[in-house]
């Protein structure tokens, strides 16, 4: 007994020092932001503002160069990452443009981290319920949300802890105002990557309310692409995407990708790619029951597209805290092994092989696997468990009764 209490206390103080060396990290990263000011993904959203304020070529190469050196103060136009997202994102950025470049990305920073630290909170308030552990809620919270290749996303100045603080805000709204939920959902469409099996999980799920209201969001977003491209160039932001196609997934850490490289052919990622999509609506059809909830039905829907999209990098596997939520609801231990294991892999690839991340690629595979087993397993203890409620009349065979649970997701 004393053995075991003594473990049990190490094993505590172990993760106590993982949460505090994660969040430091975390609030360190402005720092390097601000350091490498030049190689953040900042610069590429601050660029494209300008050119929106000027009225150029959102998507043309030259445009882009000639305003990402106009950001970096250089006298001549620069190469490199360039801006992809939707023109809403650049609209968006435009207020920034009246500040310094320097100091914009403070202010962007600040309300990255506080982006962070409010879905945290959110998360663990109305998400996390079910664990009566207030220690062990925060743990979880953090192990996930300040992940090492989360905090990457600060580091770049990246728009994911403000989409992660919408996924997080659409999921509490949802069970009150699923329309509204839906719609504020909707916003993680601008990166369509990560996006691509979420309607089709809420469709299964029926959760039809919430799918409308991320379906006006989506329609929003194409009306003010075509609005502010004009109709002529409507299409000018997917030919520009597909054209970056060899720099937008030469980072990437899903298993589809992995699997191209090792066979060295784009027609094998796209392959792979479009055969995990469809095995992930097949998997997300048996899971059904479970989609019922909108909270289980976005879960599992970012934890399949993770494997199966050709676009995950890894500053993108923030949005991955969900997964780890929902599995964390009935498996709170094994939600903290699967993300130490994220933030584990980023710190090994960081140091040995930052371009093919081979590590991070393999664990975020065994992540969501982790989460998707423990859907797996709730799911059959639903369906085995017994059947409560009033006594049947005569005559009534009970077919309306459904199963329930001591602690779970909400029962239909």
């Amino acid at each position: 007994m004393a053995r075991e209490l003594r473990w049990t206390r190490l094993r505590a103080q172990v993760l106590a020092v993982a949460c505090l060396g994660l969040v430091l990290n975390l609030v360190l990263q402005p720092v390097r932001a601000l350091r490498d000011f030049a190689d953040t993904d900042f610069v590429n959203f601050l660029a494209a503002a300008h050119i929106r304020n000027a009225g150029g070529c959102l998507y043309c190469p030259d445009a882009q160069h000639s305003a990402t050196a106009a950001v970096l103060g250089l006298p001549h136009p620069v190469s490199g990452v360039r801006f992809v997202s939707p023109p809403l994102v650049a609209a968006a950025f435009q207020p920034l443009t009246r500040l310094q470049p320097r100091q914009a990305l403070v202010l962007f920073l600040v309300v990255s981290l506080l982006a962070m630290a409010a879905a945290a909170w959110l998360m663990a308030r109305f998400l996390l319920p079910s664990i009566e552990s207030l220690p062990l809620r925060a743990a979880v919270v953090c192990v996930a949300v300040a992940s090492m290749p989360a905090s990457w996303g600060i580091a770049l100045g990246q728009l994911d802890p403000i989409l992660f603080l919408v996924a997080v805000a659409g999921l509490v709204l949802a069970p009150r105002w699923p329309v509204l939920g839906g719609a504020v959902l909707g916003v993680l469409a601008v990166k369509p990557q990560l996006f691509l099996l979420v309607p089709i999980a809420l469709l299964i799920g029926r959760n039809w309310r919430m799918l409308l209201g991320a379906a006006v969001t989506g329609a929003l977003i194409v009306v003010s692409t075509v609005w502010m491209l004009g109709a002529s160039h409507a299409l000018d932001w997917p030919r520009f995407v597909a054209s970056q196609y060899g720099d937008v997934t030469s980072h990437s850490v899903s298993a589809a990708v992995h699997i191209g490289r090792l066979a060295g052919s784009t027609a094998v990622t796209n392959l792979t790619s479009g055969v995990l999509l469809a095995l992930s609506v097949v998997a997300l059809w048996l899971c059904r029951d479970l989609l019922r909830d909108g909270f289980a039905a976005v879960a599992l829907a970012l934890a399949l597209t993770a494997v199966a999209t050709v676009h995950l990098l890894p500053y993108d596997i923030l949005l991955l805290a969900l997964p780890l939520a929902f599995l964390a609801r009935t498996h709170a231990a094994r939600a903290v092994i699967a993300a130490l294991l994220l933030s584990a892999a980023y710190a090994i690839d960081s140091s040995v092989s930052p371009e093919a991340a081979p590590v991070e690629t393999l664990l975020v595979a065994v992540a969501m696997a982790i989460v998707l087993a423990g859907a797996a397993e709730h799911l059959r203890d639903r369906r085995s468990a017994p059947l409560v409620g009033p006594r049947p009349l005569d005559g009534v065979d009970g077919a309306d009764l459904v199963p329930v649970r001591e602690r779970g997701w909400r029962q239909p």
